[in-house]
């Protein structure tokens, strides 16, 4: 089950986020290795009612945050598919236990559905390659290269998928 994220979540979300660190740091990618993302923005995002798990059996077994835009995304290096409203993906991970298992597919489906959307964008680092193999094999086009508001490791490939 799919649902908006609470307070009471935070133990399994961090869970989970720590998990997806531990495999992102063994590819040698310096995403989410600087202490990103914390505590205090998944409170942040489930204060804005952003963020939403995937629960089994009461345990959480993946989180993702959507909002309906991102201002890095006004400036790309290439072109986006469109420029129609879009819903934006962010802090998407899945416990070990569920990599594989058709989790990431579910969530997206839902993020399409639950905020009637046509379009969807993301994005992820050049060093995360099980992120682009996954957003490559369901349907995802490489769009080209934003910048994050941040003081190092900037870039991020950017990737949209228009459903229409």
């Amino acid at each position: 089950m799919i649902r908006k994220a609470t307070t009471y979540d935070l133990t399994g979300i961090l869970s989970v986020i720590e998990e997806a660190k531990a495999r992102i740091r063994t590819t040698g990618s310096p995403q989410w290795q600087n202490g990103y993302p914390n505590e205090q923005i998944f409170l942040n995002d489930i204060s804005q009612e952003a963020l939403f798990v995937y629960e089994i059996e009461g345990t959480i077994v993946g989180v993702m945050a959507i909002y309906p835009y991102e201002k890095t995304y006004d400036v790309i290096e290439g072109n986006w598919l469109n420029e129609d409203d879009y819903i934006v993906i962010h802090r998407i991970a899945v416990s070990n236990y569920f990599v594989g298992k058709g989790i990431t597919k579910k969530m997206f489906d839902y993020a399409f559905d639950y905020f009637k959307s046509n379009n969807m964008r993301i994005d992820t680092h050049e060093l995360n390659q099980a992120m682009i193999n996954y957003l490559i094999k369901d349907g995802f086009v490489l769009c080209g290269k934003i910048y994050l508001e941040q003081p190092i490791d900037k870039e991020r490939l950017a990737f949209h998928k228009c459903t229409k």
